[in-house]
């Protein structure tokens, strides 16, 4: 008859038996919530990603009253300042037209005009050079552009007078007003130049057409009357 003999258990091999059937159970568990554990990720996972969509487009429209997004500002009027034009003809845009500015201009021997920063020239006229000779009906030639220099000092030698580029992107062609009157429109009736080229609008045409037929300054027949 065989002697079956009975293994003791130390408290060793009893620890590691108890620690594998933790580990079993724990994965059995997990197995079980996987499904739980999935859902919650993708949640998580969407979560983050609506957040970071909401941090790189709050620039764009900030929520208003009842979650509606706020307008965007409209940008305010430009203010343009020609870099080749020095601080006197900073203009502020409004999207219609420059706007006006105090100058002194000077009148130089060519009839040309001189603010404190540059040459400019009147829009609506081409002014008659100082060196301009007219005629008579009989001939007789005498010194039109000489008279059209004393017009010019006469008008922009006493005071400054209000000026502004007629665009924005030509700031030394200018319009230029003396007590709310175009400078270059009396000069036009006057007779003192003649319309310049490209020039549509209505009033400088007028004027123009006006001296012609008046026989006003440069289209005089008669010599004036001593």
């Amino acid at each position: 008859m065989g002697i079956i003999r009975k293994r003791s258990i130390s408290r060793g091999d009893a620890f590691q038996t108890e620690s594998l059937d933790r580990y079993a159970t724990l994965i059995l568990l997990t197995l079980k919530r996987a499904p739980l554990l999935l859902i919650v990720g993708t949640v998580a996972v969407i979560l983050v990603a609506v957040s970071v969509y909401l941090f790189f487009n709050a620039g764009s429209a900030s929520p208003g009253i009842n979650g509606r997004s706020k307008p965007a500002k409209a940008a305010p009027a430009a203010e343009a300042v020609n870099a080749n034009a020095g601080p006197d003809v900073t203009v502020s845009w409004s999207g219609l037209e420059p706007a006006y500015k105090s100058y002194k201009i000077q009148v130089d021997n060519d009839n040309s005009l001189q603010t404190d920063q540059q040459a400019v020239e009147l829009y609506g006229i081409s002014i008659l050079t100082r060196s301009q000779i007219c005629s008579y009906q009989g001939g007789e030639r005498w010194a039109c552009g000489q008279r059209a220099y004393i017009a010019l000092l006469n008008i922009l030698g006493a005071a400054p007078v209000d000026c502004r580029p007629q665009q924005i992107d030509q700031p030394r062609i200018v319009v230029c007003r003396l007590g709310g009157s175009d400078i270059a429109e009396l000069m036009l009736r006057e007779g003192w130049g003649t319309l310049a080229g490209g020039v549509t609008e209505q009033r400088y045409r007028d004027a123009a057409a006006a001296a012609s037929t008046n026989k006003a300054g440069m289209w005089s027949l008669l010599p004036p009357k001593r």
